[in-house]
């Protein structure tokens, strides 16, 4: 008798399962968007470049109190930075050095483009962030 009901409990756990498993995963068209702003996909998720951008995109707005003007000129910068970031990764993946130098210069045009929507107060406001997060050596590198 046991083994019956565990036999049955088994089998509608597992159907109850399946049934969840279909209704969590609808498609959604591909022209819908989540209550942040991100474009969803046909398949229901977020692209990685679109969920790294607006982690950007979020960062620069709070740490240099981006108005909503530069916010917009800013962004299609910092997708571009993202795009070549994985680009950079999918090239020379394999070879540390080259990787460095191409994200050395992506973050180059990244700064240079920004610095040119930013006022100086923010411009010191984003370096102050970006030092922020480095340890002390490394810091005391990016101001060499």
């Amino acid at each position: 008798m046991k083994k019956i009901i565990l036999t049955a409990g088994i089998c509608l756990i597992g159907l109850v399962y399946v049934k969840a498993q279909t209704s969590v995963h609808t498609i959604q068209p591909s022209n819908q968007t989540q209550a942040n702003g991100l474009p969803i996909q046909s398949n229901g998720t977020v692209s990685p470049a679109d969920h790294q951008t607006a982690s950007l995109m979020d960062r620069l707005t709070r740490s240099c109190q981006l108005t909503p003007e530069q916010a917009a000129k800013a962004k299609p910068i910092v997708a571009q930075y993202v795009n070549d970031k994985m680009a950079n990764r999918q090239q020379y993946g394999s070879d540390p050095a080259k990787l460095s130098q191409a994200m050395d210069a992506s973050v180059q045009r990244m700064k240079t483009g920004l610095n040119g929507i930013l006022s100086p107060a923010q411009q010191a406001q984003l370096e102050n962030s970006r030092n922020l997060g480095q340890s002390p050596v490394q810091a005391t590198a990016a101001q060499k």
